[in-house]
């Protein structure tokens, strides 16, 4: 969705002297199969939900020149290809933009404004440019193929680098972040793919060789107060684990491994002055869950109303894990904040779906008919708050729609 943003925007940042578009090689596109172009059809805004173009834009703008620096955002590019469709939003393949302000040395040339847009060649990407009619790579909710065993037994999701764009220390190279694989290393200027992967100095290699390599999740931190940056890591092996690492701004990591009977869907974190605080929804990669998607399965995660949620709170300086406070079960993806108050007690705020889990899955895998027959899965915010107090918790209704949880 980035993308439409920035290319909605830029036509605001081009004044009466003209744009100048530079043509690129865009990958293969199709007109939409039929059933795809009847949903457009009924609502023509949902062809923003197809394949993106690639674009290079240059231009000048009346701008305050104050406004400088350069954006980027990142998001799922293209969810059909050719005849198929990913089965799930969070499959499709990542597409970078970047926006770049700067101030021009002729007072009446107003601000320079450089637009761009590039996907983001995985190998899957490359692979999946030779066909029009199946995917000929796994993701986590689309199966390769046909779907049936033969074509997908053996085979683990491929990584969509599509979820955010950070520069990592120590030299601040630009990666594309998505926790279905290590950061994909991108040009700054022109975004092309160089092809290198971030490793975090070794923490990011697969635990056990010939297996995965440990994921970088999509939503680091930084500490403002140090420069260092949080996040976790997956390990997918024989055992499931979660890394918790800490990167100084020299690249130098700490890390600490934790074993897991099933794996969440861990997808953001939070940073107050003491903790770090992760989510831990009932919507889980089990072992048993594992086995199916090598012997061919496509569905990795399950959700289970009975065993709740945790908010689980990490010593900020040792990983040791300090609190795992027990919650009704609820679903999300993103933390707001968190931060210690004026008690000394900290506080986390969580951004929680108005829906159940399963209607936050099926919006998302039918994304030409989201915002129109499931209303209420697509805002992503609570109606009430959990106040959690010394692991005890109960629903509350409140004025701002957040979940609150509440240490002392």
């Amino acid at each position: 969705m980035a993308r439409a943003r920035i290319s909605m925007l830029f036509p605001l940042f081009c004044c009466s002297t003209g744009a100048v578009a530079t043509g690129l090689a865009s990958p293969k596109t199709t007109p939409p199969p039929p059933r795809v172009a009847a949903r457009i059809a009924e609502a023509p805004w949902r062809r923003a939900y197809e394949p993106a173009g690639e674009w290079d834009h240059a231009g000048s703008s009346s701008l305050p020149p104050e406004l400088s620096g350069v954006l980027y955002r990142n998001g799922a590019g293209r969810i059909r290809v050719g005849e198929a469709l990913y089965s799930h939003w969070f499959d499709g393949d990542g597409f970078v933009t970047r926006l770049a302000l700067s101030s021009s040395s002729s007072s009446d040339s107003g601000v320079k404004a450089v637009s761009s847009g590039r996907y983001v060649r995985t190998a899957r990407f490359l692979a999946q440019e030779g066909t029009t009619d199946q995917m000929v790579m796994r993701g986590a909710w689309t199966p390769r193929g046909d779907g049936g065993l033969l074509a997908n037994a053996g085979r683990l999701p491929t990584n969509p680098a599509n979820t955010n764009v950070a520069r990592l220390p120590p030299d601040g190279k630009l990666y594309a972040l998505c926790e279905g694989g290590r950061p994909v290393e991108l040009d700054p200027r022109t975004l092309e793919t160089n092809g290198g992967e971030y490793d975090a100095q070794g923490a990011l290699n697969s635990p056990i060789p010939g297996l995965p390599p440990t994921t970088f999740g999509a939503h680091m931190r930084v500490d403002p107060s140090d420069g260092c940056a949080y996040n976790f890591g997956l390990n997918y092996g024989p055992s499931l684990g979660l890394k918790l690492m800490r990167i100084r701004p020299d690249g130098k990591v700490f890390s600490r491994k934790f074993s897991l009977p099933a794996m969440p869907l861990y997808h953001d974190l939070s940073l107050s002055g003491k903790y770090v605080l992760l989510t831990r929804t009932p919507y889980a990669l089990t072992p048993k869950k594992v086995l199916g998607s090598l012997l061919g399965n496509s569905g990795m995660f399950e959700w289970n109303n009975e065993e709740g949620a945790h908010i689980d709170v990490y010593d900020k300086k040792t990983f040791e894990l300090i609190a795992s406070v027990a919650t009704p079960a609820f679903s999300c993806y993103h933390h707001v904040n968190a931060f210690e108050d004026e008690q000394g007690r900290t506080v986390l705020r969580v951004e929680r779906h108005n829906s159940d889990r399963l209607g936050v899955e099926k919006a998302l895998s039918s994304i030409y008919v989201l915002f129109s027959s499931l209303p209420g899965t697509s805002s992503g915010l609570l109606r009430n708050a959990v106040l959690l107090s010394n692991t005890r918790a109960h629903i509350a209704p409140t004025i701002r729609p957040i979940l609150v949880l509440v240490l002392t």
